[in-house]
């Protein structure tokens, strides 16, 4: 794994769009992220199966990679289970047609794929959704169990019980909601104290 890993540029999964965007992309790189959600194999107009991977490092679980996989790959690897830390050595770009993924990515070869392990960090987030269902958003457990959507629920209604908070509330988009609770130690959901633990 090391040998193969050797030379080659690490990018972090989260900063693939804009390693494609303003890289010169026939670098030789590689990239790992943990498997979230797969599509059941398909198979395309000239009658080859594939199959379409989605995936984050975990530190933006808004913003998903989407990768294909075609022929020899897809026969090799569509079993690989979610939540799988997968490796992929030079991926090529696609144009991306999916609002839902940052970016759309190609494996060519089997052997561009490397099974690392599973990631003990990967889950949903613990909370309920308006129709009474658990919510299906991924989330990096080890940070915080609940998704952005539902912190930022959290956030308002502690608001609503504070006027001094409840007045300069502005709406702040989720992301940036999070991360303004995410900067603090300790954070409060749900009756329950979480710690945030710092990143180097």
């Amino acid at each position: 794994m090391e040998a193969r890993m050797a030379s080659r540029k690490m990018v972090k999964m989260s900063l693939v769009p804009t390693f494609a965007q303003t890289k010169k992309i026939e670098d030789d790189w590689v990239t790992v992220g943990v498997l979230v959600n797969k599509s059941a194999p398909k198979t395309s107009k000239n009658g080859k199966p594939f199959s379409i991977w989605k995936l984050t490092d975990l530190q933006d679980c808004e913003n998903l990679v989407s990768i294909f996989l075609f022929g020899e790959v897809h026969e090799k690897h569509w079993k690989t289970s979610v939540g799988s830390v997968v490796g992929f050595l030079n991926p090529s770009v696609m144009p991306n047609k999916d609002s839902y993924v940052s970016e759309t990515l190609l494996i060519d070869h089997p052997g561009k794929v490397m099974l690392m392990g599973t990631s003990k960090d990967f889950g949903t987030c613990k909370g309920i959704s308006k129709s009474g269902h658990p919510c299906t958003m991924v989330v990096n457990t080890y940070t915080c169990p609940y998704c952005v959507y539902h912190v930022k629920a959290e956030y308002r209604k502690m608001s609503s019980k504070r006027t001094e908070l409840q007045a300069s509330y502005s709406g702040v988009a989720p992301q940036g909601i999070r991360q303004k609770i995410l900067q603090k130690s300790q954070i409060m959901y749900g009756g329950q104290m979480y710690i945030n633990p710092s990143y180097v």
